[in-house]
């Protein structure tokens, strides 16, 4: 019982995690840095900058709009 309520409680932490908009925001910011300081490519930028916009949008989906 206690190993259930503990992925529980992980698997809820994770969601949170996974849709705070200013989580989303500061990787976002993140990755722009990593492409500034030249440590990541143009198209490696672009495509995980997709994957974290594909991402705000779910999360704004499945809050209803609420972010």
């Amino acid at each position: 019982m206690f190993i259930g309520w503990v992925l529980r409680q992980l698997c809820a932490e994770a969601e949170r995690i996974a849709c705070d908009p200013a989580a989303l925001r500061d990787e976002l910011a993140r990755l722009e840095a990593e492409l500034s300081a030249g440590r990541i490519s143009e198209e490696e930028f672009d495509r995980r900058e997709d994957e974290l916009l594909d991402r705000m949008e779910e999360m704004r989906r499945y809050t209803g709009g609420e972010h």
